[in-house]
Protein backbone atom coordinates (compact mmCIF):
# COMPACT_ATOMS: atom_id res chain seq x y z
CA UNK A 1 0.00 0.00 0.00
CA UNK A 2 1.25 3.37 -0.40
CA UNK A 3 -0.27 6.35 1.21
CA UNK A 4 0.06 9.90 -0.11
CA UNK A 5 -1.34 12.64 2.25
CA UNK A 6 -2.20 16.48 1.14
CA UNK A 7 -3.44 18.89 3.85
CA UNK A 8 -4.24 22.10 3.73
CA UNK A 9 -1.12 23.35 4.68
CA UNK A 10 0.49 21.78 2.00
CA UNK A 11 2.69 23.51 0.03
CA UNK A 12 3.65 22.75 -3.69
CA UNK A 13 7.28 21.08 -2.52
CA UNK A 14 5.28 18.76 -0.17
CA UNK A 15 3.01 17.53 -3.29
CA UNK A 16 5.74 17.53 -5.46
CA UNK A 17 7.84 15.22 -3.33
CA UNK A 18 4.61 13.20 -2.36
CA UNK A 19 4.01 13.23 -5.86
CA UNK A 20 7.75 11.59 -6.74
CA UNK A 21 7.36 9.37 -4.04
CA UNK A 22 4.35 8.12 -5.26
CA UNK A 23 5.28 6.88 -8.50
CA UNK A 24 8.74 5.80 -7.62
CA UNK A 25 6.92 3.11 -5.53
CA UNK A 26 4.65 2.32 -7.98
CA UNK A 27 7.79 1.83 -10.50
CA UNK A 28 9.45 -0.45 -7.90
CA UNK A 29 6.44 -2.50 -7.76
CA UNK A 30 5.91 -3.14 -10.93
CA UNK A 31 9.16 -3.97 -11.35
CA UNK A 32 9.29 -6.53 -8.22
CA UNK A 33 6.55 -8.10 -9.29
CA UNK A 34 4.97 -10.42 -12.18
CA UNK A 35 1.24 -10.33 -10.35
CA UNK A 36 -1.01 -8.72 -7.46
CA UNK A 37 -2.21 -4.96 -7.08
CA UNK A 38 -1.20 -2.37 -4.80
CA UNK A 39 -3.29 -0.19 -3.33
CA UNK A 40 -2.85 3.81 -3.99
CA UNK A 41 -4.28 5.71 -1.04
CA UNK A 42 -4.84 9.69 -1.60
CA UNK A 43 -5.41 11.24 1.76
CA UNK A 44 -6.74 14.85 1.48
CA UNK A 45 -7.28 16.14 5.23
CA UNK A 46 -8.58 19.36 5.67
CA UNK A 47 -9.11 20.03 9.48
CA UNK A 48 -9.88 17.53 11.44
CA UNK A 49 -11.53 15.65 7.90
CA UNK A 50 -9.79 12.95 5.88
CA UNK A 51 -11.02 12.34 3.14
CA UNK A 52 -9.27 9.65 0.73
CA UNK A 53 -9.26 8.33 -3.10
CA UNK A 54 -8.36 4.62 -3.56
CA UNK A 55 -6.55 3.68 -6.30
CA UNK A 56 -6.28 -0.24 -7.18
CA UNK A 57 -3.26 -0.82 -9.54
CA UNK A 58 -2.23 -3.89 -11.67
CA UNK A 59 1.34 -5.12 -11.22
CA UNK A 60 0.78 -5.85 -14.88
CA UNK A 61 2.00 -2.44 -16.82
CA UNK A 62 1.05 0.03 -13.82
CA UNK A 63 -2.85 -0.91 -14.97
CA UNK A 64 -5.68 1.02 -12.97
CA UNK A 65 -8.63 -1.46 -11.79
CA UNK A 66 -10.34 0.43 -9.90
CA UNK A 67 -11.03 3.60 -7.82
CA UNK A 68 -12.96 3.66 -4.32
CA UNK A 69 -13.66 0.14 -5.43
CA UNK A 70 -15.34 0.50 -8.70
CA UNK A 71 -14.42 -1.39 -11.31
CA UNK A 72 -12.90 0.98 -14.17
CA UNK A 73 -12.31 0.87 -17.82
CA UNK A 74 -10.03 3.28 -19.62
CA UNK A 75 -12.87 4.67 -22.38
CA UNK A 76 -12.38 8.54 -21.14
CA UNK A 77 -14.47 10.32 -23.60
CA UNK A 78 -12.61 14.08 -24.35
CA UNK A 79 -9.84 14.17 -22.05
CA UNK A 80 -9.46 16.99 -19.60
CA UNK A 81 -6.71 19.55 -18.84
CA UNK A 82 -5.32 19.22 -15.73
CA UNK A 83 -4.48 21.94 -13.60
CA UNK A 84 -2.35 22.18 -10.00
CA UNK A 85 -5.53 23.16 -8.23
CA UNK A 86 -6.90 19.44 -9.27
CA UNK A 87 -4.35 18.08 -6.41
CA UNK A 88 -6.25 16.78 -4.65
CA UNK A 89 -9.52 18.62 -4.49
CA UNK A 90 -11.55 16.94 -7.79
CA UNK A 91 -10.67 13.35 -7.18
CA UNK A 92 -13.73 11.47 -5.60
CA UNK A 93 -13.57 10.69 -1.85
CA UNK A 94 -15.39 8.42 0.90
CA UNK A 95 -16.36 5.41 -1.64
CA UNK A 96 -17.63 7.90 -4.37
CA UNK A 97 -17.79 6.41 -8.08
CA UNK A 98 -14.90 8.22 -10.25
CA UNK A 99 -16.55 10.46 -13.30
CA UNK A 100 -15.22 10.21 -16.91
CA UNK A 101 -12.90 13.69 -16.05
CA UNK A 102 -11.91 12.17 -12.84
CA UNK A 103 -10.74 8.74 -14.12
CA UNK A 104 -8.70 10.42 -17.21
CA UNK A 105 -6.78 12.76 -14.62
CA UNK A 106 -6.20 10.21 -11.54
CA UNK A 107 -4.76 7.75 -14.76
CA UNK A 108 -2.82 10.16 -16.32
CA UNK A 109 -1.42 11.85 -13.04
CA UNK A 110 0.05 8.33 -11.57
CA UNK A 111 -0.60 5.34 -13.92
CA UNK A 112 1.22 7.09 -16.97
CA UNK A 113 3.44 9.08 -15.34
CA UNK A 114 4.81 5.94 -14.03
CA UNK A 115 5.39 4.80 -17.64
CA UNK A 116 6.60 7.98 -18.79
CA UNK A 117 9.16 10.61 -17.55
CA UNK A 118 7.76 13.15 -20.35
CA UNK A 119 4.81 12.55 -18.63
CA UNK A 120 5.67 12.56 -14.95
CA UNK A 121 7.74 16.24 -15.91
CA UNK A 122 4.40 17.42 -17.12
CA UNK A 123 2.55 17.28 -14.16
CA UNK A 124 5.25 18.31 -12.11
CA UNK A 125 5.78 21.46 -14.15
CA UNK A 126 2.01 21.90 -12.60
CA UNK A 127 1.79 21.48 -9.54
CA UNK A 128 2.40 25.13 -8.74
CA UNK A 129 -0.27 26.36 -11.09
CA UNK A 130 0.12 27.35 -14.44
CA UNK A 131 -1.34 26.72 -17.87
CA UNK A 132 -2.89 22.99 -17.37
CA UNK A 133 -1.53 19.74 -18.84
CA UNK A 134 -3.47 19.19 -22.02
CA UNK A 135 -4.17 15.17 -21.48
CA UNK A 136 -5.44 14.69 -25.16
CA UNK A 137 -1.54 16.56 -25.87
CA UNK A 138 0.06 12.89 -24.42
CA UNK A 139 -2.17 10.66 -26.34
CA UNK A 140 0.47 9.83 -29.07
CA UNK A 141 2.67 9.14 -26.24
CA UNK A 142 -0.32 6.90 -24.04
CA UNK A 143 -1.52 5.05 -26.99
CA UNK A 144 1.74 4.26 -28.66
CA UNK A 145 3.42 3.16 -25.29
CA UNK A 146 3.73 -0.41 -26.27
CA UNK A 147 5.21 0.00 -29.42
CA UNK A 148 7.63 2.54 -27.87
CA UNK A 149 8.77 -0.12 -25.57
CA UNK A 150 9.17 -2.68 -27.63
CA UNK A 151 11.18 -0.37 -29.62
CA UNK A 152 13.52 0.67 -27.10
CA UNK A 153 13.91 -3.26 -25.86
CA UNK A 154 11.70 -2.73 -22.60
CA UNK A 155 9.15 -5.38 -21.44
CA UNK A 156 6.08 -3.02 -22.12
CA UNK A 157 4.24 -5.42 -18.49
CA UNK A 158 7.21 -4.97 -16.01
CA UNK A 159 9.20 -2.43 -17.77
CA UNK A 160 13.07 -1.68 -16.05
CA UNK A 161 12.71 2.08 -16.45
CA UNK A 162 10.06 4.45 -17.67
CA UNK A 163 9.66 6.01 -20.80
CA UNK A 164 12.01 9.34 -21.90
CA UNK A 165 11.72 11.91 -24.71
CA UNK A 166 14.65 9.94 -26.26
CA UNK A 167 12.51 6.86 -26.53
CA UNK A 168 9.57 8.04 -28.19
CA UNK A 169 11.68 9.67 -30.55
CA UNK A 170 13.63 6.80 -31.27
CA UNK A 171 10.31 4.76 -32.30
CA UNK A 172 8.80 7.52 -34.30
CA UNK A 173 12.03 7.30 -36.44
CA UNK A 174 11.13 4.09 -37.12
CA UNK A 175 7.77 4.90 -38.90
CA UNK A 176 7.20 6.11 -42.32
CA UNK A 177 7.51 10.01 -42.43
CA UNK A 178 3.71 10.93 -43.22
CA UNK A 179 2.38 8.31 -40.10
CA UNK A 180 0.66 10.58 -37.92
CA UNK A 181 1.87 9.56 -34.89
CA UNK A 182 4.97 10.39 -36.21
CA UNK A 183 4.29 13.52 -36.84
CA UNK A 184 2.15 13.75 -32.95
CA UNK A 185 5.51 12.93 -31.70
CA UNK A 186 7.92 14.63 -33.57
CA UNK A 187 5.48 17.80 -33.00
CA UNK A 188 5.16 17.07 -29.05
CA UNK A 189 9.27 17.61 -28.94
CA UNK A 190 9.46 19.48 -31.86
Amino acid sequence: MVDWTITDLSNVMDKSIGYVCVLAEMRQFVQNNAVGHLDINIHQTAGAATLTTTLRMSADNFTITAINGHGIHYNYGNLPTFFGWDLPASFPTGGNAATDEQKAKLIHLLSEAARSTVIEEAFLAEIPGGGGVVLRDYGPLVNQYGHTCAAVGLLAATPARPLTAADYLQYAATLANDTPVKIAINALFG
